[in-house]
């Protein structure tokens, strides 16, 4: 006798099926990670950025437009990006100009 009868073949996929149901979930829990740690990372680029230019100013808690900060991110393809710029996961479009902190 050759070959598999339908009730094997009905129980193969029923465990590919509960595999993938198990499988799926996880799979989106680790995009979302990942999602959140580049996010996570473009803020303290910024933060720290913020603060040296504090530091260098000698001034506390004021917010810099982002041209007058050393802010050096990463595109896509790996470049150098200036704003607005894609990622894997996201697009920044931060603008710049006088938060209120800042000049007159």
């Amino acid at each position: 006798m050759k070959g598999f009868t339908l009730i094997e073949l009905l129980v193969v996929v029923l465990i590919i099926g509960i595999l993938a149901s198990v499988a799926l979930p996880q799979y989106t829990k680790a995009v979302e990670k990942s999602r959140l740690a580049e996010a996570r990372t473009m803020l303290k680029t910024l933060y720290e950025a913020e603060r040296s230019r504090n530091l260098e100013m000698g001034t506390e808690g004021v917010v810099y437009p982002l041209d007058e900060l050393s802010v050096s991110v990463s595109g896509a393809n790996g470049t150098a990006a200036a704003f607005p710029f894609t990622t894997k996961n996201f697009r920044y479009s931060l603008e710049s100009g006088n938060p209120g902190g800042v000049g007159g």
